[in-house]
């Protein structure tokens, strides 16, 4: 086996929490109207402006949402894995 990981209770509810927080969403919201787009447009050419404005706009919200919620990282988490990078250890 090349990879060979045993997983604690903890890995497992970490797991579970990933992906449910606003920013999360809102990235995951605005990549499919990314990816559903030119689609739309291909079908829709009058409208081309108004989807791209959408895109645009679902990706500039999405952006600057800040990383919000309890598993944001933070440098006084007693998790290892949620404590930010920092240059210094």
């Amino acid at each position: 086996m090349i990879f060979h990981h045993r997983m604690t209770p903890h890995d497992l509810v970490s797991l579970q929490t990933i992906g449910h927080d606003i920013k999360s969403i809102l990235l995951n919201i605005s990549t499919t109207f990314l990816f559903v787009s030119p689609f739309a447009i291909y079908f829709d050419r009058e409208n081309t402006q108004r989807y791209l404005m959408v895109v645009v706009g679902a990706l500039a919200i999405a952006f600057l949402t800040p990383p919000v919620g309890p598993y944001r990282p933070h440098p006084y988490s007693d998790w290892e894995r949620n404590k930010p990078f920092t240059l210094r250890q």
